[in-house]
């Protein structure tokens, strides 16, 4: 085998070994389309959560791309519920229907994401690494319904009253922001994170009148919210 066939079989394998590098590099770009599920951990004030999130991307270049989500908050509000006991305007007491300390919120949000590469790892270059941002304009369900139940006597027998009592003015919209790094291993994706918002959950208590009286609970005013997040994906 003379040189100039060694030179030929060195550069077609040089040729070879860059086109398969950059087709490695590329497959991030070329994966238009996300689905991912976050589970999370909220904390506004001394007041903590839990939240689960399920979401898509699409990306437009390997860079940009607008996100949407639906997501499911559990909060707990032991020390934020409406009083116990209430009257109305002829001195007829109440109580509280059930002793739930759950509040439960449904969320949806939507907003761009941007992507940057930061480092491509591994001996076949398919493992990349990248920061992503993603600011938020989030909706949610921004009232809670309570129930209160008066027993009275009837002809002999005891029947319960109820009156049913909701929240209002709670919060409707808020901002959020998210930042992650993202470790893409072919087609999955694997994500730690942090964001904050300026949700505030308790405003859906926090205005609850009975017969034209506020029966909710004082609630302390947070600016922001805190998230901390683990997230599994597939992309294609």
């Amino acid at each position: 085998m003379n040189t100039k066939t060694i030179c030929l079989l060195l550069g077609m394998a040089g040729m070879f070994h860059a086109a398969y590098a950059q087709k490695k590099e590329n497959k991030q770009a070329e994966m238009s389309n996300r689905i991912s599920l976050d589970g999370s951990l909220l904390l506004q004030g001394n007041n903590p959560a839990y939240a689960v999130n399920l979401s898509y991307a699409r990306f437009f270049n390997r860079y940009l791309g607008v996100a949407g989500s639906i997501g499911f908050q559990h909060w707990y509000i032991d020390d934020y519920k409406p009083q116990w006991e209430v009257s109305d305007r002829t001195g007829q007491l109440y109580h509280l229907d059930g002793d739930s300390d759950e509040l439960l919120h449904l969320t949806f949000s939507i907003g761009p994401t941007f992507r940057l590469p930061v480092l491509t790892l591994g001996r076949e270059r398919d493992r990349i690494l990248s920061w992503e941002c993603s600011p938020a304009f989030a909706l949610t369900l921004p009232n809670r319904s309570f129930t209160y139940q008066q027993e009275v006597m009837t002809d002999g027998r005891w029947l319960k009253k109820e009156v049913s009592v909701r929240n209002q003015g709670g919060q409707w919209h808020y901002w959020q922001l998210k930042n992650a790094i993202t470790l893409q291993v072919d087609e999955l994706l694997f994500s730690v994170g942090y964001s904050f918002s300026n949700q505030h959950p308790f405003s859906s208590v926090q205005n609850i009148r009975f017969d034209g009286k506020n029966v909710s609970a004082s609630i302390p005013h947070y600016k922001l919210a805190h998230e901390i997040f683990l997230s599994v994906g597939y992309n294609f």
